[in-house]
């Protein structure tokens, strides 16, 4: 296995895209000479697309292709941050990865796959169902569904408040960095990152609210395969949430697993729990879409 895998070749590199309302957004494409399949990835919220090099390369090392943007206001991408008019905005932005892979990966399936608020994008971007191109399997890791911690009713309704008269205002974010893993180094990188901002706006906040709701209301729209994986340890995200999302699905072919004792973003876990998310990602892919 391990000379099949320095057998392949692999390259990177960085490109522009263009949202439809002329938001220009970064992207990288880790990518492999041909592929089995081209996995397009949604970051979550606050961090951006480089954060997932190194589950690129691994996926990589299985023959698989990999890309995954900046969406507006997060990491190189154009826009304020943490602020949208409405949450299609997102869905714009993931619109524009897929046409992207329509001519560079056209005769190939193609996989989604994100992460948190990632998660939501694409379990609304799945649910609205119109695509530029047939995708054939999606990939969750700890889909922000529901907040972990409920929003303070006087903070809820004065966001609501504000996004109607000031939608822009930035409102501290309030994510405890010692929550998004259980790898100190991990946070402790995480909470110096300059890339990664402390703040969301009053109209991110009211859009991500109703687009929770939407996406466990219409989750039986989705009927493609599909993985969903979530550290059962995770306090940043509503677990309960994501659960019903996933039993709310119409899809034959699901697999749901929990990791104990791991944290929010179980891709950048401690190792060897990090080995064990990763194999079951790749794991899962490979018995849907072997190589050729």
């Amino acid at each position: 296995m391990n000379r099949l895998r320095l057998s392949i070749i692999m390259s990177e590199f960085n490109f522009e895209l263009e949202s439809i309302d002329k938001t220009k957004l970064k992207a990288t494409s880790w990518q492999v000479e041909s592929p089995t399949a081209l996995i397009l990835w949604v970051h979550g919220f606050a961090e951006y697309r480089q954060r997932y090099d190194e589950f690129a390369n691994y996926l990589n090392s299985f023959n698989y292709s990999f890309a995954a943007l900046d969406l507006r206001g997060h990491g190189e991408s154009d826009g304020k941050r943490g602020f949208i008019r409405n949450f299609s905005d997102y869905l714009s932005d993931l619109n524009a990865l897929v046409e992207w892979s329509k001519n560079k990966a056209p005769n190939v399936p193609l996989i989604l796959g994100a992460h948190s608020m990632g998660g939501l994008i694409l379990a609304r971007y799945l649910e609205v169902g119109e695509f530029p191109r047939p995708v054939e399997a999606a990939l969750f890791s700890g889909p922000f569904m529901g907040l972990g911690m409920p929003i303070p009713a006087w903070k809820e309704g004065l966001g609501k408040f504000m996004s109607a008269i000031i939608p822009s205002l930035s409102l501290p974010a309030g994510i405890d960095p010692a929550l998004i893993s259980t790898d100190e180094e991990i946070v402790k990188n995480y909470a110096a990152d300059p890339k990664i901002f402390k703040t969301a706006t009053a109209r991110w906040l009211t859009e991500i609210l109703d687009a929770q709701s939407k996406a466990l209301e219409n989750a039986n729209r989705i009927s493609l395969p599909l993985l969903f994986c979530q550290g059962l340890g995770d306090k940043i995200v509503d677990i309960a949430a994501g659960r019903k999302f996933y039993d709310g699905l119409a899809s034959s072919d699901r697999t749901y697993k929990g990791f104990d004792g791991l944290y929010h973003e179980i891709l950048n876990e401690r190792r060897p729990s990090r080995d064990e998310v990763y194999a079951t990602y790749s794991d899962w892919l490979k018995k849907r879409f072997p190589r050729r």
